[in-house]
């Protein structure tokens, strides 16, 4: 019991979990780049994200020894949930149908959305810290409400992405290894994995861990790992089954 405690609730159990994704994203990096070789176009834009993601795990294990303050930490690591979701746009674009303005083509579905994410962004950033002092001291729930604020138009982007990803692998999957054992494990991981993204908006929460958030990190972090390593061998099978 003991064990399992310190699993959720401890802050160093944290540290290693961040780090042991590592390895699994840039093995997925290195997968995307192989599947684009063998003639998969929409790959070269995943490799690219999942290289992105390595990256930020790497800024975020610098963060957790750093004294950097928590305001600038949370801006980089939207930075690169924007540039990594963005990613993900142009390596799907093609298959958003939604209607837009006629002015803007169809591969510039990403640049419509990045656009509206990156104003809603800059706006939190730029116009609600100025009135934090005076509504800290009236209104003591507006730390939450800001927030929710800044991080859900962020999540939910990486929900759809993440949502149509899911659907894209399930295409390869009927094609590919349809007659395989759990022909689905791909997509079935992606889309779990998106509806993951809600986590982050009970943890984000505050500067100061308490027991209760570290329980939501860890639980996150230990998810998304293990829905990462699912992506990895089944992404792999995936691959095998296409180019043999």
């Amino acid at each position: 019991m003991g064990l399992i405690q310190e699993l959720f609730t401890s802050e160093r159990i944290t540290r290693y979990i961040v780090a042991a994704q590592a390895p699994t994203v840039i093995s997925l990096a290195i997968l995307c780049l192989i599947a684009y070789k063998f003639g998969f176009q929409k790959f070269k834009y995943l490799t690219f994200s999942w290289t992105t993601n390595f990256i930020f795990i790497i800024v975020k294990i610098f963060f957790q020894f750093s004294r950097i303050p928590n305001e600038v930490k949370d801006l980089i690591q939207t930075l690169f949930d924007l540039t990594s979701t963005g990613l993900f746009w142009l390596a799907l674009g093609d298959t958003f149908n939604f209607r837009r303005p006629l002015f803007i083509p169809w591969k510039s579905n990403f640049i419509y959305i990045f656009s509206i994410a990156l104003l809603l962004l800059v706006g939190t950033i730029k116009f609600l810290p100025v009135l934090v002092p005076l509504l800290h001291t009236t209104v003591p729930i507006y730390r939450h409400i800001r927030v929710y604020a800044f991080s859900f138009p962020i999540v939910f982007l990486n929900f759809f992405t993440l949502y149509k990803l899911s659907r894209y692998f399930w295409t390869l999957e009927k094609e590919y290894v349809l007659e395989a054992l759990a022909p689905h494990l791909l997509s079935v991981c992606v889309l779990v994995f998106s509806f993951l993204q809600f986590l982050s908006l009970f943890a984000n929460e505050g500067s100061t861990p308490s027991r209760i958030l570290l329980n939501v990190d860890n639980i996150g972090f230990l998810t998304s790992l293990l829905l990462k390593i699912g992506i990895l061998v089944s992404l792999s099978r995936l691959i095998v089954y296409a180019v043999r």
